[in-house]
């Protein structure tokens, strides 16, 4: 008797790291500008569809509008965004990927405490060098909230582990 599993597939994983420079574009106060840092897992690296997950952490500055609570003096948070996404990312070339995610974000703009919702990222990924480990990314973050629409865009440089 034998037993045979269809379903196995290639377990590579590609971890990154990346420091970010974002620019705002909406819904960021008065913040013009950010720095922040990603680390992004592609499943199946060895082909040209892979399931991508990210961890971001940004921080927008230049607002210099200062709120404060009355009632107990607490200033209120800088304008940050914390997001985990998740989707596909297709290589179009050997070294230029095209990635769509979508995830959880939370984030504060002159508040005393995060909000949540959710936001999409549009990347286009550059892998240089020659075993493709230094990464250049451009990519635009939108996450539609009730009251306003956040959005920027950012430029990523970092490193790609094996």
């Amino acid at each position: 008797m034998s037993c045979c599993c269809f379903s196995q597939f290639d377990k590579s994983v590609s971890l990154r790291a990346t420091g970010n420079f974002e620019f705002a574009l909406n819904g960021l106060a008065t913040n013009t500008n950010g720095i922040g840092f990603a680390f992004d897992a592609a499943f199946f690296s060895k082909h040209r569809l892979q399931a991508l997950v990210e961890v971001n952490a940004d921080r927008f500055f230049g607002d210099k509008f200062l709120v404060i609570d009355t009632a107990t003096g607490k200033e209120a948070k800088r304008a940050a965004v914390l997001s985990i996404k998740a989707g596909p990312q297709f290589f179009v070339t050997k070294n230029i990927a095209l990635s769509a995610t979508y995830g959880p974000a939370w984030h504060v703009v002159r508040e005393f405490k995060y909000s949540l919702d959710y936001g999409f990222q549009y990347s286009v990924t550059g892998f240089l060098g020659n075993q493709r480990r230094f990464i250049v990314k451009v990519f635009m973050v939108s996450i539609p909230t009730e009251e306003l629409n956040i959005q920027y865009i950012g430029l990523a440089a970092g490193y790609r582990f094996k």
